[in-house]
């Protein structure tokens, strides 16, 4: 009996258990590309972030944000706090990637490379 038909399975099984193990919390991370003068609002916002209080905004800005690999670049744009200072090409964590009901995108935290 052939047993590499069933290695490669289990192999198979193996390598995408590992991609489930990233946990919601920890977001996605991307590249920051441009950041916004706290009360500049980007041409194209997403409903949610449209949305936000002018207590928000006063307390945050907007950046646009780069992220997948080169090949599916995709793009957003992100509520930033005040708290966390941001220039362009920071590796930043943020979630959610898309607006989510009431929630919107937001960084969490810069990153190291």
């Amino acid at each position: 009996m052939n047993k590499l038909p069933c290695m490669l399975a289990v192999a198979a099984v193996l390598v995408t258990a590992g991609c489930a193990t990233r946990k919601p919390e920890q977001g996605r991370h991307g590249y920051v590309s441009k950041v916004y003068a706290v009360g500049e609002k980007p041409a194209k916002l997403p409903a949610c972030l449209a949305a936000l209080t002018p207590q928000q905004l006063a307390e945050g800005r907007f950046v646009d944000l780069k992220y997948g690999p080169m090949r599916l670049r995709k793009y957003a744009t992100a509520y930033a706090p005040r708290a966390i200072a941001l220039t362009e090409h920071d590796k930043v964590a943020f979630s959610p990637i898309q607006c989510d009901g009431s929630d919107f995108p937001r960084i969490q935290r810069v990153m190291e490379d």
